[in-house]
């Protein structure tokens, strides 16, 4: 049974004092051993106001998974939108090992 796992990550621009937040999430998390796709979302936000950041180039990455091999639908590249959030639709494959594949994914912006 695959499962995703994802990071939040907080990023600061140190010339400027502005911190922004960038999350990760996903549609569905768990899968049954036929594998299946999930939409992934960045969502990237100004920490002080709140503003969602429209514009921003977010990249996706598949970090080290042990004989675990995702694929990104559209792209692993998306600019933010106007509420901030860049998507990715990402299949996951069949397990056909008895034991529980893990995929892990965190994304990074260009503020």
């Amino acid at each position: 049974m695959p499962t995703i796992y994802s990071n939040v990550v907080t990023v600061s621009v140190s010339s400027t004092q502005i911190s922004y937040t960038l999350s990760l999430s996903f549609s569905n998390t768990s899968f049954s051993s036929s594998g299946g796709t999930a939409t992934a979302t960045a969502k990237l936000s100004a920490n002080v106001s709140g503003v969602n950041l429209s514009g921003h180039n977010v990249t996706l990455n598949q970090l080290a998974s042990a004989n675990t091999s995702a694929t990104v639908i559209n792209s692993w590249q998306a600019v933010t939108d106007s509420n901030g959030n860049a998507t990715f639709t990402v299949s996951i494959p069949a397990n056909t090992s008895t034991s529980t594949a893990y995929y892990y994914f965190d994304a990074v912006a260009t503020v």
